[in-house]
């Protein structure tokens, strides 16, 4: 049994390591976290958006019906988000 359990911990490390560690294009982060978080547009699709951690983007989504508004940096009506992306849900 400790076989197996130390079997499926091997698994879940090799996954959360596998993580694609390149930032998209066209995605820009700042290098240091200012005092306020950083959110940034999906490049492609309007109801995704990017947190800033540390350099690096963790890809976030709006609720569904929603658009990510980059002059607020929140999820907005679509008419108000002003996207220029794909609007895919």
């Amino acid at each position: 049994m400790k076989a197996v359990a130390a079997f499926f911990f091997l698994g879940l490390v090799v996954i959360a390591f596998s993580v694609d560690d390149e930032i998209p294009e066209g995605v820009n982060c700042p290098a240091q976290d200012p005092e306020n978080a950083t959110h940034v547009p999906h490049p492609t699709n309007c109801n995704l958006f990017y947190t800033c951690s540390g350099g690096w983007p963790i890809l976030s989504s709006c609720p569904a019906g929603l658009h990510f508004n980059a002059e607020l940096e929140v999820c907005d009506w679509p008419d108000s988000a002003n996207c220029t992306a794909s609007a895919e849900d």
